[in-house]
């Protein structure tokens, strides 16, 4: 798993809150981020996103995509708002749960 600093396109992107992506086999982070990876104090978030690599490994490109957007346009569509859609997919649950852990 590599992980870089996003570029500022991809943070703004993510909105307000935003703190990293994984795409396949590399996470973005935003620089803030960045810093507390380094200095140690997101061990979580590495979890997470660690979770998410190994996902994208399982399933691949097709199969992950298709799952996870899947998931999230399903809630939008019964009319959840976008951070409470975000939450229930399938893939993002399971990377909580096993940081959490």
């Amino acid at each position: 798993m590599a992980i870089r600093e996003a570029p500022r396109w991809m943070v703004a992107a993510w909105g307000e809150g935003g703190a990293a992506m994984t795409l396949p086999h590399t996470v973005y982070v935003s620089g803030e981020t960045l810093d507390r990876i380094v200095s140690g104090r997101s061990l979580r978030l590495l979890v997470h996103e660690s979770v998410h690599v190994d996902q994208w490994r399982r399933y691949g490109w097709i199969r992950f995509l298709v799952r996870y957007l899947g998931d999230y346009l399903r809630g939008r569509a019964v009319g959840l708002p976008h951070h409470t859609a975000y939450r229930a997919i399938r893939f993002e649950r399971q990377a909580v749960e096993q940081s959490e852990s």
